[in-house]
């Protein structure tokens, strides 16, 4: 018995193993995960440390250079960018291309973050590696309604517990948070009243904040914990303090302070809805699983459900990106539909109603089961992997019209339709394996690319690859069975059409070949001579009603000045008809909303706006607005308004990188390089990262006076 004997002889097998391929590619289809783009492995961090009051320049002495020296023993680091500021050194850390396996890389990075530790002075405040900066918030949920930010502060934290119960949530992360700290202030002039000196104070205070653990007693068979209450807890048990008068008496810290609790100072980053002050959560899905669609769905039916109890204030959608996961796959789906209905009738057309169906029905059985093998490997569906199915439609279709067309001929040539099949399984299943094995060949390389747009586009050769092999094996193995009974022979009048056209074409390459290949030349140097009239750009913008501006003032700006100088643009943006919605981050960068969205440095002199257009077409008016008026009109601050793009995260299409060890000269060449772009007329957007500092008052102390004195540098005092 021949190879196509035993298929035959266990069809049902195989037909039903395809029916239950398609039964799990229906399932897969509508429990599978969902987003909107790919997920990008972590290979860029950052690491903050923080050291107050000391300047850039020691900044980089004490902390930034011996950070350096360790991560640069890190083999798997690609990259380490380096800021040093007053106060804070912030290091950006790019792992190499190839390193998937993140988690073992950080790891190595945080060893050499503990070494380099060894060397730092006492004083640093804090020192933290952020690993997970590509996540995106499915949801960005804010809490408006009172200008009490310290009230915002506290419903959100309840929200957040809330929240944190809905299946599918990862974590949930509070920005606008003013940081709330009790404070103690004394009235100076009953302290001299009652001759309190402010050390007592403070040593009171910190007598009744100790943790005293009671331990437990033993009475019988039961145990009894006691509780010493010897920590301070609530605001009224530090009102309540006893403070030893000179007389012996005692009174409550309350009659000599007011206690509250406020916003700390100096003032922590701020989040603005529309104008009014909020206090933001980022929800984030379990990543890659998660279909966000439902997960959308929860969120809104559990802030729902809670909405009532934090009335007057409001809950606000300030971003929601399984909306948009829901419009870009659904788009998807129709082009998907669209594409096997072209083709559908493009086949017909060709072969026949009969024969064009039968070729027909295997785009869509060829999908479904792709769907269920792409599931099965722990796919996540999204725009790259449902193109990479449209784009292998057109090119797993041609396996079934050489199948058909071969039983096709066997049939005209007088054989049964056994024997037609069984004719046409023998020629044609190893030329179509070698044909589709050459297709799959030339897809290796896109998948084995590393990198980010090889991450990013690695779903367009996983499907295209798994759409080939399986429509080789239905191609081969389950249409020649149905073929069998459903396969007709067409009647010559109904491809009368096709014959004179390829009867044409076949006379001209055969008796005009110098004038068919003339035209063919002629043809390809038009289309080369048209060629560099083309726009030129890998990846395209993105279909989002959406701009993000940036904005930075002088190094030396205040946090008050950067959010008055925000509020100001924001307020005019809300007043253009073209704008919907504005969501502002001041001495931050806030939530990423966008895959690919850079995070900026946390400075008290930055900004960052998210604005919802009304339609795409409002997103140019609003950047040329930006561009042209908002920009004169504010010379001292720097504003990039710019759209969403797609592909791999980068800061500009250009960036220059000066490298200098002379502070001075770094500086002049930078004003002359930006005097350079500037001057140029294709240029637009163009800033730099050069900080201006802050000023300096040198405090210089005679050494020799002062130790006469008994002056000590450090409090002033003997």
């Amino acid at each position: 018995m021949n190879l196509f004997g035993y298929i035959h002889r266990y069809k049902r097998l195989i037909l039903a193993l395809t029916a239950m391929f398609m039964l799990l590619g229906i399932a897969s289809w509508l429990t599978m995960a969902r987003q909107e783009d790919p997920s990008f492995p972590y290979r860029t961090g950052t690491i903050r440390v923080v050291f107050p009051g000391v300047s850039a320049e020691q900044i980089e002495k004490l902390i930034t250079e011996p950070l350096e020296e360790q991560l640069a023993e890190v083999e798997e680091l690609r990259r380490v960018k380096s800021t040093s500021r007053d106060n804070v050194a912030i290091f950006v850390v790019e792992l190499l291309d190839r390193i998937y396996d993140t988690d073992a890389a950080w790891d190595r990075v945080r060893r050499a973050m503990e070494k380099a530790e060894q060397d730092f002075p006492k004083g640093v405040v804090e020192y933290v590696l952020e690993d997970r900066r590509m996540d995106i918030p499915a949801a960005v949920i804010s809490i408006v309604g009172t200008a009490d930010i310290l009230e915002l502060a506290h419903q959100a934290e309840i929200l957040k517990r809330q929240l944190l119960a809905v299946n599918g949530v990862s974590r949930i992360e509070i920005e606008g948070d003013p940081e709330k700290e009790l404070r103690i202030d004394l009235d100076s002039a009953i302290l001299s009243q009652l001759s309190i000196n402010r050390d007592q104070v403070v040593v009171a205070i910190q007598a009744h904040n100790q943790i005293i653990p009671g331990g437990v007693v033993r009475i019988g068979d039961h145990a009894l914990r006691v509780d010493t209450g010897s920590d301070l807890q609530q605001k009224s048990d530090v009102e309540s303090i006893p403070i030893r008068l000179a007389t012996g008496q005692y009174i409550p810290l309350s009659a000599i302070a007011h206690i509250a609790f406020v916003a700390r100072e100096p003032s922590a980053a701020q989040t603005y809805h529309n104008g009014m002050r909020s206090v933001s959560l980022g929800i984030y899905a379990k990543r890659g699983q998660v279909d966000a669609i439902v997960f959308g769905e929860q969120i809104r039916q559990r802030i729902d459900a809670v909405r009532a109890d934090y009335q007057p204030l409001e809950i606000v959608e300030t971003f929601f990106q399984p909306d948009y996961v829901a419009d870009r796959l659904e788009g998807l789906q129709f082009n998907l539909l669209g594409s096997i209905l072209i083709i559908a009738i493009t086949v017909i057309a060709a072969l026949g109603w009969r024969n064009g169906l039968l070729v027909a029905g295997v785009l869509p059985v060829v999908a479904i089961i792709v769907l269920a093998l792409y599931n099965l490997g722990g796919g996540v569906l999204h725009q790259i992997a449902v193109i990479g199915i449209v784009i292998s439609l057109g090119i797993l279709v041609d396996n079934a019209i050489v199948v058909v067309e071969s039983i096709v001929q066997e049939l005209q040539a007088g054989r049964s339709r056994r024997e037609a099949v069984e004719s046409a399984f023998e020629q044609m299943a190893f030329p179509l394996f070698t044909s589709t094995g050459t297709t799959v060949a030339a897809f290796i390389p896109l998948l084995l690319s590393k990198g980010g747009t090889g991450d990013f586009t690695r779903g367009i050769p996983v499907m295209i690859i798994l759409s080939l092999l399986v429509s080789y094996v239905i191609s081969v193995l389950v249409l020649p069975l149905v073929a069998e009974r459903l396969v007709g022979i067409p009647k010559h009048d109904n491809q009368r059409w096709i014959k004179k056209i390829s009867d044409k074409l076949i006379y001209i390459s055969r008796y005009k070949a110098k004038l068919a290949l003339l035209l063919v030349v002629g043809v390809m140097a038009l289309t080369i001579m048209a060629f560099p009239l083309l726009k030129l750009q890998f990846f395209p913008q993105a279909d989002r009603n959406q701009v993000v501006i940036d904005m930075a003032l002088p190094g030396d700006s205040s946090l008050e000045r950067m959010a008055e100088v925000s509020a100001e643009v924001e307020q005019k943006l809300l007043a253009r008809d073209d704008v919907v919605g504005v969501m502002r981050s001041v001495g931050m960068s806030g939530f990423r909303f966008y895959y690919n969205l850079l995070a900026t440095i946390d400075s008290t002199n930055s900004a960052r706006l998210m604005v919802n257009t009304r339609d795409m077409a409002a997103n140019q008016a609003v950047i040329d607005w930006i561009t042209h008026d908002i920009q004169t009109a504010l010379p001292e601050a720097t504003i990039i308004a710019k759209r969403l793009g797609q592909g791999p995260p980068t800061p500009a299409p250009v960036e220059l990188r000066l490298q200098s060890d002379d502070p001075s000269s770094l500086y002049q060449a930078a004003d002359q390089v930006l005097a350079i772009l500037n001057a140029l007329p294709e240029t637009t957007m163009i800033r730099s990262d050069k900080d201006s500092g802050l000023a300096e008052l040198s405090v210089n102390i005679d050494k020799t006076i002062a130790q006469e004195l008994g002056v000590r540098r450090d409090t002033g005092c003997c």
